[in-house]
Order: structure tokens, then C-alpha cells, then sequence
């Protein structure tokens, strides 16, 4: 096992898959959720070991469906972000949403800050989701109260864009 890579496991045992679903799924069945990885790309099974094959985080890459609802929550995370902040009349009160963006690159630096933005980016989100997680109600087994019940998280995107000649702003 190599440090800081996820190992093959098992699915059965004490240091095992199942094991791992127990600990942090709360009542699903680890079969199901095995399945689940597998169909998605996620895991594959060979050898009687699970490996993780993505280390991303879901993409579903077949189900037109699930990715409309993930560009759906996306879209509608920054539209509340971006309300909150108009809405907000003190420096205090005001939520997270910068960017970095340059208007005059050449197209060879695009792939390199593609792939730093994507390798860095997954660092911090990595970070944030292990915090998160020792909170989360449904890891902890804490018991939910709604009055009590918060949604939070932060997004990250890459963007970029074509600009014609003609649209170029030169001040």
C-alpha cells in the first residue's frame, strides 16, 4: 500500500468495505451501495478486492438525469450566494463567491491551468468535506432537530471562454 492512496478492500471483514459503508451510510446496505459504485464507475471489483477507480467524487457521466439535478443545485447554490450578498448591507454578514479570471491568455497556458485549478481545487475540497463530515447528522447519528437543520457547502468551477478578436477591450 502506497501512503496516501486509498486501499483495495475487502468486502467483508474488519477492515473492509462493508465495513466502511456501515461506519459512514448510515442504514444502507453495503451490497447496495456496491452496486451502486460499480454501475457509476466508481469502484470496480476484481480479484475479490474493491478498488476506488475515482477519486473526484460522483460524475454521472450516463444519467442525463442526475447530472440536470446537479447543474440544477449548482446554479441554484450560487443564485442564493449571489442574492444573499445583494441583500447583505454589512461586510460581515456577506457570503464567499470570488473568482480569479484573466481576459487576454494564450491557449497553451489552458490545458496547465486546468489541470493545477482541478488538482488544487480537489486538495481544499478533500479538506472541507472531512470537516464537514464529523458534523454531518447522518455520520454522527445525532439526532435531527428541523428548526436545527442547515445545508452548506462550497462550490468550485472552472470556466473558460473564446474571446473574439473584436470583443477584446483594450483600455
Amino acid at each position: 500500500m502506497v501512503a496516501g492512496q486509498p486501499r483495495d478492500l475487502p468486502f467483508d471483514g474488519p477492515l473492509s468495505f462493508a465495513e466502511l459503508v456501515r461506519r459512514y451510510s448510515g442504514d444502507l446496505p453495503a451490497r447496495a451501495v456496491l452496486d451502486e459504485l460499480l454501475r457509476v464507475g466508481i469502484v470496480a471489483e476484481t480479484s475479490g478486492l474493491i478498488r476506488l477507480l475515482n477519486r473526484t467524487g460522483y460524475v454521472p457521466y450516463q444519467d442525463e438525469q442526475a447530472k440536470v439535478a446537479i447543474a440544477g443545485d449548482a446554479v441554484a447554490d450560487l443564485l442564493a450566494t449571489l442574492n444573499h450578498n445583494l441583500a447583505t448591507t454589512t461586510r460581515d454578514n456577506g457570503r464567499l463567491q470570488l473568482s480569479v479570471a484573466y481576459d487576454n491568455l494564450p491557449r497553451r497556458v489552458l490545458s496547465g491551468f486546468q489541470t493545477m485549478s482541478h488538482d488544487e481545487s480537489l486538495v481544499w475540497l478533500r479538506r472541507f468535506d472531512a470537516w464537514l463530515r464529523e458534523f454531518d447528522r447522518d455520520v454522527t447519528g445525532e439526532e435531527s432537530e428541523p428548526a436545527d437543520t442547515f445545508r452548506a457547502g462550497i462550490g468550485i468551477d472552472y470556466f473558460e471562454e473564446k474571446i473574439p478578436h473584436e470583443d477584446r477591450d483594450d483600455d
